[in-house]
């Protein structure tokens, strides 16, 4: 019933449009080209799943248009960001990619040769990884808030979900995988919820 899918995609996977984002665009355009590359992946699994309208329901959420300011919760992400991660959110970008089977989350600095900030965006990312594999997401709760899209579904299903961290020459980063679709899109949706409120200190990859 078309009522029905649409009930539950509002409810469930609209993660684009729950944050808001002001006049500042390049976050809401950011979330929105991942969304599509979500979504792109979301059909492929879901023909195989027989899962395709969950697929549609995140593509469907990324286009309804954001309601009021976004500004605010971006500002106090940026200013309160030393409380939880030890580098510089001025000198750094997260980048967000989405994947088949979860996504990619990985730090940068602005400019190269930053040897400081990459040591602590390193023992940083290290750290998240250990606890996300636990279920323990309250870092990003700390700033983020504890309703964040996907949140909840991610630290009930931990144990469904592989977290590895990995160092790369001057950056390091996570990657999430799983097999649960549910989990997938949760992981999904709270990618973009990062991206919206991180502004300008982070894109889609």
């Amino acid at each position: 019933m078309p009522g029905k899918f649409f009930a539950k995609s509002d409810r469930i996977f609209n993660f684009c449009s729950i944050t808001e984002f002001g006049t500042n665009l390049l976050p809401y355009i950011n979330c929105a080209l991942a969304c599509a590359k979500a979504w792109v992946r979301e059909i492929a699994l879901g023909k195989r799943l027989g899962l395709r309208s969950a697929a549609l329901a995140v593509a469907l959420a990324c286009l309804i248009p954001p309601i009021s300011a976004q500004t605010t919760q971006q500002e106090h992400v940026h200013q309160m960001s030393h409380n939880v991660m030890p580098f510089d959110i001025s000198k750094t970008v997260h980048i967000f990619k989405m994947t088949e089977l979860g996504g990619v989350e990985r730090v940068v600095t602005r400019e190269a040769g930053a040897s400081d900030q990459v040591a602590l965006i390193q023992m940083h990312l290290r750290h998240e990884a250990e606890q996300f594999q636990k279920g323990n997401y309250s870092d990003p709760a700390k700033l983020h808030g504890e309703g964040m899209p996907g949140l909840k579904e991610l630290q009930e299903g931990a144990s469904h979900i592989k977290v590895s961290y990995t160092t790369l020459p001057n950056v390091a980063e996570i990657k999430f995988e799983t097999t649960d679709l549910h989990l997938l899109t949760a992981i999904h949706r709270w990618f973009g919820a990062q991206l919206s409120e991180h502004g300008a200190d982070a894109k889609a990859e």
